[in-house]
């Protein structure tokens, strides 16, 4: 079952939260690795963060269906709050 990776997160799909795959540009990935703060990381696994660390300003417009999709920049920065988790 994919689960958010940030530390004390426990937002999972099943819940209805929709996960991200980490970006595939090693520099954007370092960039999200690095805000995340995880202090063990297995590059092996498939990681996920979940739509409640992105700020609204890292979405583009919602399409016609209302789903909402990151824009190709966007990096995680909400994590101060995870007690909305």
């Amino acid at each position: 079952m994919p689960t958010c990776c940030v530390p004390h997160c426990k937002n999972y799909y099943q819940k209805g939260f929709s996960l991200y795959s980490l970006p595939a540009d090693l520099t954007r990935r370092a960039l999200w690795i690095t805000n995340i703060g995880r202090q063990e990381w297995n590059s092996s696994r498939k990681w996920f963060i979940c739509k409640v660390h992105f700020s609204d300003n890292m979405w583009e417009k919602p399409h016609i269906d209302g789903k909402r999709k990151l824009k190709q920049h966007a990096v995680p920065t909400i994590f101060d709050n995870i007690l909305t988790c």
